[in-house]
């Protein structure tokens, strides 16, 4: 059983030591920044430490590494944002194989991929959304555990309509009398927090259109407001059994804040449940999986995040690592990849942030940049001497410039430059990207795509080479303006469209 799936399968009983819960406004989520920061930094470092320079340990892989990936987009700080970069291409790799015929994993994926601002109709040349869509009409009745609440809120992050057999499930978790979901242990139905909490975002997706959801939405809330259900003890209150009898209590807890911070309810008091997490904090900044432990495990600690930020499975959501990029911008997941990717690293600023600029032309220079970052940065020596008389050895990315040259992609100018600073124009940005791909066998239509594109124009087969690859559409008028320089943020969504050209994703 994978070791993310323990608390899980383990089954809650009700809490034996009670407490009223006042029926104030909820205490709103987020804790204090320091308590958010010293978790996020924990799970940073656990990842830096077991899961890159080829190290690659449990922590780094499907359910763990996708929990934290949730966790550090949900705190909108961009300090993780190279680390999520990393994170993103370990999960690129792993999620083929990791999806396949795991309805848990692939839709904890889909959230992970949309909180990080990515595509998860096309990620890792995998369609996640249509995988998922596929594994419920093939084997409904073997989904289960977490699985359908996650299904439900990974189609509803989508934007895909949510199968009925994924509700249903959901629906059939839960006991009609008390309100709580939970399974059957031993012959006995047995409420579980963690599944409760899951089911409360998943059918507060649907409660709008779904009379049984919001039925159901208003019993499990009622469950979780209840005091039969917390306990208080020595160290505070808590969701989950007394720490005599179990563990994990930091996990369920953390959920069940995340859940009720996601659905908008507010009329519960979760104040002394945040207060107790955060005293279980260690001074590591991560969780023990029982109450007072002294270790911490990377486990609970990426489970306690989203109880701390009040973001988890359907609100975590990444912040642009660029200050002049927002989510509202047209080309914002496309930026987003090729930060993501490691392709584009944008301008540092004297005051420590970074900027896109989104607007400004991009350079030849910087094309030479993106393409060798997109290519893998392959194993290279650049010559002693300089191929372009433009170009000295000393010269920033004299590297990805010559790069560009010994793979054949650019033969600069006729009189031996490169001119580095000038600015890529659309027909140029064709060729380059043509000839990226390995120049393909293509015979350009005899009437152009474009309107202000000729067949004798020079870069007309590259030009209508993208137009066929659905690289560039061009503008609503029909005309490509080939002679325009190419903006950056148009840059970002060339490169991605010819990633999916080149690595079309499968279901």
């Amino acid at each position: 059983m994978p070791r993310i799936h323990r608390l899980a399968a383990a089954g809650l009983g009700l809490a034996l030591t009670l407490t009223p819960f006042a029926s104030t406004p909820a205490q709103a989520a987020p804790a204090p920044r320091s308590a958010i920061v010293r978790t996020a930094d924990r799970i940073e470092q656990t990842f830096l430490d077991n899961c890159t320079d080829g190290r690659d340990d449990w922590v780094c892989t499907d359910r763990l590494l996708t929990e934290a990936i949730i966790g550090l987009a949900a705190t909108q700080d961009t300090r993780y944002a190279d680390t999520l970069g990393k994170m993103s291409m370990i999960l690129a790799n792993e999620v083929d194989a990791a999806t396949t015929q795991d309805a848990f994993y692939t839709a904890q994926s889909i959230i992970a991929v949309d909180a990080l601002g990515l595509n998860p109709r096309s990620f890792g040349g995998i369609n996640l959304v249509e995988r998922l869509v596929r594994e419920w009409a093939a084997r409904p009745r073997l989904i289960a555990g977490w699985a359908p609440s996650l299904s439900v809120i990974a189609f509803a992050r989508a934007g895909e309509p949510v199968p009925a057999a994924a509700l249903n499930a959901v629906l059939a978790q839960q006991n009609a009398q008390t309100g709580a979901l939970g399974s059957m242990s031993g012959g006995q139905w047995i409420p579980d927090h963690l599944l409760t909490a899951l089911g409360m975002v998943a059918l507060s997706t649907q409660a709008s259109t779904k009379p049984a959801a919001a039925t159901a939405l208003a019993k499990a809330v009622a469950w979780a407001k209840s005091p039969a259900n917390a306990t208080t003890d020595a160290t505070g209150t808590y969701w989950g059994k007394p720490r005599a009898t179990h563990g994990g209590q930091a996990a369920y807890t953390a959920y069940m804040l995340a859940a009720i911070e996601e659905v908008g309810t507010t009329n519960i008091d979760t104040s002394r449940q945040l207060s107790w997490l955060i005293g279980q904090q260690r001074p590591d900044g991560g969780f023990a999986s029982t109450v007072g432990g002294t270790i911490s495990s990377p486990e609970i600690t990426v489970m306690a995040l989203p109880g701390l930020t009040g973001a988890g499975y359907l609100k975590a959501s990444a912040a642009s690592p660029f200050t002049d990029i927002t989510r509202d911008n047209q080309f914002f997941r496309e930026i987003q990849w090729v930060f993501l990717r490691g392709i584009a690293k944008g301008w540092s600023e004297p005051d420590d942030t970074r900027t896109y600029r989104p607007l400004s032309a991009i350079n030849r220079d910087a094309m030479a940049a993106y393409l060798y970052r997109m290519a893998g940065e392959p194993e290279y020596i650049p010559p002693a001497t300089s191929p372009f008389s433009d170009v000295p050895t000393t010269a920033p990315f004299y590297k990805e410039i010559t790069w560009l040259s010994y793979a054949g992609i650019t033969t600069g100018w006729p009189d031996g430059t490169y001119r580095p600073h000038g600015t890529v124009n659309r027909d140029a940005m064709a060729a380059f990207l043509y000839r990226y791909a390995n120049t393909p066998a293509f015979t350009p239509p005899a009437k152009s795509p474009f309107i202000d594109v000729r067949p004798a124009d020079q870069f007309y087969k590259e030009m209508s080479w993208l137009a066929s690859q659905r690289i560039s559409t061009g503008w609503p008028d029909g005309s490509y303006r080939p002679l325009n320089p190419v903006a950056r943020d148009a840059m970002a969504a060339f490169l991605l469209r010819l990633d999916h050209a080149l690595t079309p994703a499968q279901p």
